[in-house]
C-alpha cells in the first residue's frame, strides 16, 4: 500500500502551488479549499481544482525550481509566504538530485 503525503506536507504544498490556474482566485501562503492532491508520483504531482475540475500536473523539479524563484523574488524575508516557498523548497530538493544523477547516467551509457 502506498503511504500518503502526510497532511502538513500536502497543505504546504497547495498553498504554495495549488493556486488553479483557470480560476486564480488565491494567492500564495493562503489556503486553497478549492484544490485538492489527486495524485502523486516519484516524478510529479497532479492537483484538481473541485470548483472548475481543472486538472493540471508539475514535476516536483519544477515545483523546486519555481518555489526557489518565488522565494527569492519576495524582498521581505519576514512574510509568511517566504517561509512557505522555502519549505517547499527544502522538501522537493530530492528532485534535483534524482534529476542531476539521471542525466549523469544517460550521458554516460551515450558516450
Amino acid at each position: 500500500m502506498k503511504a500518503r503525503l502526510p497532511q502538513y506536507e500536502g497543505s504546504i504544498i497547495k498553498m504554495a502551488v495549488g493556486s488553479c490556474p483557470a480560476c486564480a482566485t488565491y494567492a500564495a501562503g493562503f489556503p486553497n479549499d478549492r484544490t485538492v492532491i489527486y495524485r502523486r508520483s516519484r516524478r510529479s504531482i497532479t492537483m484538481r481544482c473541485e470548483q472548475c475540475g481543472l486538472q493540471w500536473t508539475m514535476t516536483w523539479v519544477k515545483v523546486h525550481q519555481a518555489t526557489s524563484r518565488l522565494a527569492s523574488a519576495v524582498p521581505d524575508d519576514k512574510t509568511p509566504a517566504t517561509s512557505i516557498y522555502e519549505q517547499v523548497r527544502d522538501m522537493t530538493e530530492f528532485a534535483l538530485e534524482r534529476e542531476t544523477r539521471g542525466r549523469a547516467i544517460g550521458r554516460g551509457a551515450r558516450s
